[in-house]
């Protein structure tokens, strides 16, 4: 299989460094459409959470295609071209062998990670949605997702909640004069963690990018406020 994959995780890239290239549904599209449009790309998935931003592209079988890291940048502007130095780029089995590391929860910030198979099986219905998947992809996507799940079924991590979320949640309520959150960003897990506290019926303001504001997702019962002025 002809794939190819460029990562920008929590490893190497800081959190200022990771925000570069967090893509808006815009970018996105933009992503997908000029993925369909290149003559050596035969399908793409996107992955981009707070911790990460993925790029798969299967190319045709005998042709280079083209370098997943610039692609991206070609979208995401100058400043992300720069930070090639945080990047990793993995190709045939190793990019296999990485997305069923990431499924697992092995590659996540906190091991065994449950968020993760939510947020790459909806990464793949979002490119299944552009018409951006090919056979290859959707059966790695599909092998990543079931080594996960297999892998939580099978192995012991000996971790009390797996939920990033939950996690969050539990360590606020631990003191019980707070009231009034501050959640700074706007990704999966800042929606969800801030949804939670809402509903415990704490006072919750979230973070908004002004060029992510006319398509954030703002959970309901919570206030926002621009990131500039946190």
């Amino acid at each position: 299989m002809n794939i190819k994959a460029a990562i920008i995780d929590h490893e190497l890239a800081s959190l200022s460094e990771r925000e570069i290239f967090a893509c808006s549904q815009e970018q996105k599209e933009s992503i997908y459409h000029n993925a369909k449009m290149h003559p050596e790309i035969l399908g793409a998935v996107l992955l981009n959470t707070c911790n990460r931003t993925e790029l798969y592209l299967s190319c045709k079988d005998g042709e280079n295609g083209p370098d997943p890291f610039d692609f991206l940048c070609d979208h995401l502007g100058e400043g992300a071209r720069k930070l090639a130095s945080v990047a990793k780029e993995f190709s045939g089995d190793e990019a296999l062998s990485h997305l069923c590391m990431l499924t697992s929860g092995a590659a996540s910030q906190l091991l065994g990670d449950s968020q993760i198979i939510t947020q790459v099986s909806d990464a793949l219905s979002e490119a299944q949605e552009m018409d951006m998947t090919d056979g290859t992809l959707n059966t790695m996507f599909r092998l990543g997702v079931t080594a996960g799940k297999k892998v939580r079924t099978d192995i012991n991590l000996q971790i009390k909640d797996t939920s990033t979320v939950d996690l969050a949640v539990r360590a606020i309520r631990v003191d019980p004069e707070v009231s009034r959150i501050l959640v700074v960003g706007n990704g999966t897990i800042g929606r969800a963690v801030a949804e939670q506290l809402a509903k415990k019926g704490y006072e919750v303001t979230m973070t908004l990018r002004q060029y992510h504001h006319k398509e954030a997702i703002v959970p309901d019962g919570v206030s926002v406020v621009p990131y500039a002025d946190r």
